[in-house]
Parts: C-alpha cells; structure tokens; sequence
C-alpha cells in the first residue's frame, strides 16, 4: 500500500523507481509510481507462472534451458538462435545445442533456409506426440521385464517416496486381491484408487473401509469413526493404509492436494500385515460399535450387529494361513 507520512512517499515493497522520488502532493508522480508498482507485480506474478511451467516441461524429459526456449517460442514469432539467446538472456552456444536437441525431441520445427529461424510445435500436438512416444516405449520395456524371473521381495519394511508410487502400489495390491482388503483413509486419498476398489468388490472380493467423512462406495462396507471430522480437521494432510489378504499392506501420509509424500512405507511382511490386518479390523469394529451405540438403546440390536460383523469378517484370510505355514515349516526344519 502507498502512503504519505510527513509529506513524503512511502512505497510498498516491490515498487521500483529509476531514482529516488520525493512527492509532496504531487498527483502525476503517485500516479507514476502506482503504474511501476502494478507492472512489477504483473511481472513477477508472470515469472512465477513461466517458472512452474518450466518445473512441468522438465517432468517431461526436457532441461531447463529446453523448457525455457519452448515457452518463450510458444509466444514470440519465429525466431533465429541469436534472437532466442537475446530474449532469454541465455548464451548463444548454449542455446543453439538446445534447439538441436529440442528439434530431436519434436518439440520445435527449424527452417531449412540459411536464416534457421525456429518455431514451437503446438502444445496440444506436443503432449499428443509424447504420450504416443511414452506409451510405445512403455510396451516395449514391457516385453522385455516379462522375460526376466524375478525373485520374491524379502519381507522388509520399504519407503514409498513419491505419491504415484503410493497410488500405483495400492491399485497392484488390489488387483492381486483374493478375500479380504483393510482400508483406513481419508476421503480425498482413496479417490485415486476408486476405480481398482470397485473392481475388487466386483470380483467378490471383500472391501471393510475405515471412514473419517460421509461416504459411499458400491461394494465397499463402510464403518465410519464417530469423530471423524474432529480428527481430519487435526491433520492437514491425508493418509491412506491399506492391508491386502493380510499379505502385504501401504501407510502413507501425503500432503493436503497428494502432490508430496510427508512418510509411506510398503512391506509384504506377512508377520507385520497380520498384526496390522487385526489392529485395523478392531478399530473398525470398534468406531461401528461407539457409532450404533450412541444411536441404539436396545442390546438386542447390538448384538445383532456384532454377529453381522463377526460373519462379515469371518474369512479365510490367505497371509494368515501363509504365516502359519511359514513358520510352522521352520519349526520344522529346526
């Protein structure tokens, strides 16, 4: 905000002047400075914006310098290596290298004349042309990895670091579900999973969801905690823990929009899945009892209710047969 205190100009961070300015009621030169300080902050506004754009260009395979001539063509008309390296303040040498490699890429066109002047495929086609390029690659690798035997993960305790990791880790876990899947998560975190729980339910597949809000899945049995709101509103985050058969289970704490990863591990440890298959499977029970309580006065519907659950989770879970086996053999053995 301007102000005036003592007959001189007070100005806001962020305003910047050719030279120092002293004002005494002068209109024209508060009008000057309030044009200066709005451009500067559309400037840096500007360059906030170009400079996520770069981070996501980058996330593409392509350099800074790459994601930074792109852009700048994206808006300028076509122009020659000198004139880009002019724009961008960027050595000229290095910017040549860069449009060599962005012609490689597809992301750029150069004109076969002797001026070379560049212009920028358009972004729809772009993104268009790498997705083929990622999906082809992609069936390719594919091939390649289902030739090769791999050997079956230890039962340590690993980290998950960045949120599709999580994600992808909870849908092959689901998709390899046989009996029983263990859910506690906030809403906001299962929505990226919605699809591969819905299809586990549809293969009879038995789904039990901890919930902290108001929620619905077709297939999907929900017990929600009586203080489930109070206890969102504590964490700003999100977090989603998963137990699969009591195989192999997720818990992962993300960030409020599931674009960072504050702690997940993953582990297929059938002694640790176990124990937390039944840590969660009795909290659930619990946060439906507390709920119907407070609502039901009759005992003979309470345990109506506890019956329906003892028959619900009354299942041949495969990890706890799996850990019987495993160390009953090595009992064994020894």
């Amino acid at each position: 905000m301007i102000q005036v205190v003592a007959g001189e100009l007070v100005l806001p961070r962020g305003a910047v002047m050719e030279k120092t300015t002293s004002c005494r009621n002068d209109f024209n030169c508060i009008i000057k400075i309030i044009v200066v300080y709005a451009t500067s902050n559309k400037e840096m506004a500007m360059q906030i914006k170009v400079e996520n754009g770069i981070n996501e260009f980058k996330a593409l395979g392509f350099t800074h310098l790459e994601a930074e001539i792109y852009l700048h063509l994206l808006g300028a008309k076509a122009s020659s290596g000198y004139a880009i390296s002019q724009a961008i303040a960027k050595p000229t040498a290095n910017v040549y290298k860069a449009i060599n490699t962005l012609e490689k890429k597809g992301a750029i066109l150069v004109d076969e004349g002797d001026t070379r002047l560049c212009i920028p495929v358009p972004a729809t086609e772009l993104l268009n042309a790498l997705q083929h390029s990622f999906m082809t690659q992609k069936e390719r690798a594919s091939q390649f990895l289902s030739q090769i035997q791999t050997t079956e993960s230890s039962d340590k305790v690993y980290r998950l670091k960045q949120p599709e990791q999580v994600f992808e880790k909870c849908r092959n876990m689901l998709r390899q579900s046989k009996e029983m899947v263990l859910v506690d998560a906030f809403g906001p975190a299962l929505d990226p999973i919605m699809e591969d729980l819905i299809a586990a339910t549809k293969r009879g597949v038995k789904i039990a969801l901890h919930g902290y809000e108001s929620i619905d899945i077709p297939g999907v049995r929900v017990f929600n905690n009586s203080a489930g709101q109070t206890i969102h509103q504590k964490w700003s985050g999100q977090w989603i823990n998963i137990i699969v058969d009591s195989r192999a289970f997720v818990m992962a704490y993300l960030s409020k929009d599931l674009s960072g990863v504050y702690q997940a591990v993953w582990s297929n440890s059938q002694y640790i899945s176990w124990v937390y298959h039944s840590a969660l499977l009795a909290e659930q029970q619990l946060s439906e009892l507390k709920t119907r309580l407070n609502d039901e006065s009759d005992i003979e519907v309470v345990r109506e209710m506890v019956a329906d659950m003892d028959h619900f989770f009354n299942l041949k879970v495969p990890g706890y047969f799996d850990l019987l086996d495993k160390f009953n053999e090595n009992e064994e053995q020894s």
